[in-house]
């Protein structure tokens, strides 16, 4: 039994040396990250959050007590994040770019925009008032609520009440915050958001109460969790317009003399229930947008020809097919998976080729499809490291399947059938090839960290790939590589147009 003892902890030692888990402390953080690969931006990470910490000791009268984690991963091939302060404070973040698709992500320097915006959660959650301070002290701490023991959930609500809000009310003020912090390059002023609401309005559609929005809103709406982000922006950004950002803040800024329940706190601040307020603001917003709607009336609209009236929900980048007069693409709607679809031209059916394992929300999957071979490129894993698969569009069986090849943006050279993408690992975009047999990936120029370049098409001759490049202060352009300069290594491009105030997208 002793030698078997010591046997595992000499293993679990030697597991620990080869998982190179590094640790760097600075200041109230302790950052925590996994190998090397992306060792080199954890100075700026560290600068970035302190330089956010400041800016939330300054507006929300916050102090620090104790370290937060901050756990620096590469675990997925977008960037991402999220924060907890039950029982401690603890963030975390993916290192690479974000999803640019549609603007729904808009950003200048990602590091700085992160901690902008995980570090409001810690803020709201964290700041106590008289009542929290008192009953941490008689827990020692702050509990996190036992799912096998209904009772805790009180004792956790008496010493961290405001982590007992609803998700639009920490989604709303993280991303003004967001905004604010990051010179109005953030969802609060953000293209995505202002085309959901409009849409709503002129197609009549039903808009969520508070209440409901916790519910079916997260559940069955084709938005799903993401709503909780849209109405806390939009109500939030209301607030601040209408009734200024000094109220706002009074209304989410715990202290001694506030409520630690949200709804109190609102009504002490603003005089009306949440509920009236928040019908008010649906009263605006369509008040707001029928005025733009008008504006837009008065313009021609370009004549269209419906295909199909099914709603498809979100979609991919589609594909015409002239031999088989179809589209190609894949759809996700509610009530039915994800999956890569044929739709007929000539009569509007829509025919499922193959599902989609692992779909991304917004634009379900990177794909390419090659008319002349039938073969569709898809990416499967899209959350994490997403792995590359081709697909006969006839029979719907899979050709190939390469695991985590962290490859996406494809699309098909026409001239020699290469296969041109985008590799995002520890924190960088390289721009990449595969050639025929499509087995071994070929990278050539790595973007510079803060850039990010996507949305990639290249020209019939085979010559050109173009895409937009966007920049550490949110500026996106579209510009052209040479394929031939990239093969030999020169990394020039020709800059053809610059997007002002608005993206690519």
């Amino acid at each position: 039994m002793i030698l078997i003892t010591v046997f595992l902890i000499l293993s679990l030692k030697i597991q620990s040396q080869e998982s190179g888990i590094y640790k760097y402390s600075v200041g109230d953080f302790e950052f925590i990250y996994y190998g090397n690969g992306y060792s080199y931006l954890i100075p700026h990470t560290a600068r970035s959050f302190i330089n956010a910490q400041n800016a939330h000791k300054k507006i929300f009268d916050y102090q620090q007590k104790g370290k937060i984690s901050v756990f620096v991963n590469d675990f997925s091939d977008f960037g991402n994040g999220g924060a907890v302060a039950l029982p401690f404070n603890f963030v975390m973040f993916c290192v690479n770019p974000f999803d640019n698709i549609y603007e729904n992500m808009p950003s200048n320097e990602r590091m700085i925009w992160l901690a902008s915006h995980e570090l409001t959660h810690i803020v709201m959650c964290d700041k106590p008032g008289a009542s929290e301070n008192f009953f941490r002290n008689i827990f020692f701490g702050k509990p996190i609520n036992d799912n096998t023991n209904p009772l805790s959930m009180i004792y956790s609500y008496l010493a961290s009440s405001r982590w007992y809000s609803p998700r639009w009310f920490h989604e709303g003020i993280a991303i003004f915050m967001e905004t604010v912090m990051n010179g109005g390059s953030g969802r609060m002023l953000g293209g995505y958001d202002e085309m959901v609401f409009r849409t709503m309005v002129l197609d009549n559609s039903k808009f969520y109460k508070p209440v409901g929005l916790e519910t079916e809103g997260s559940t069955i709406d084709f938005m799903v969790g993401a709503n909780a982000y849209l109405y806390g922006a939009r109500f939030v950004s209301y607030l601040a317009s209408n009734f200024g950002v000094e109220k706002l803040m009074d209304f989410y800024t715990r202290s001694d003399s506030s409520y630690g329940f949200f709804a109190s706190q609102f009504k002490k601040v603003y005089g009306i229930d949440i509920q009236t307020a928040w019908d008010n603001w649906i009263d605006f917003e369509h008040k707001f947008q029928n005025e733009n709607l008008e504006i837009i009336k008065k313009n021609p609209i370009t004549k269209q020809i419906k295909i199909t009236d099914k709603i498809l929900g979100s979609a991919s980048r589609q594909f015409y097919d002239k031999k088989r007069n179809s589209i190609i693409a894949a759809i996700n709607y509610p009530g039915k998976l994800a999956h890569i679809a044929e739709i007929n031209l000539s009569n509007g059916s829509i025919r499922e080729i193959v599902p989609v394992m692992s779909p991304r929300l917004y634009f379900v999957t990177n794909m390419a499809y090659n008319e002349s071979s039938g073969t569709i490129f898809i990416t499967e894993n899209n959350n994490n490291f997403r792995d590359l698969v081709m697909i006969d569009i006839e029979s719907g069986d899979i050709i190939k399947r390469n695991n985590f090849q962290r490859f996406g943006e494809p699309v098909i050279n026409k001239i020699d059938q290469s296969l041109w993408g985008v590799r995002n690992y520890n924190g960088r975009s390289i721009i990449s090839r595969i050639l025929p047999p499509y087995e071994n990936v070929e990278e050539f120029y790595t973007i510079p960290f803060g850039y990010q370049f996507f949305d990639l098409d290249i020209s019939p001759d085979g010559k050109l790939l173009s895409g937009t490049y966007a920049d550490p202060n949110g500026i996106q352009k579209l510009i052209i590589f040479k394929i031939n300069d990239i093969v030999q290594g020169k990394n020039q491009f020709e800059e053809i147009y610059e997007f002002e105030d608005n993206t690519a997208s």
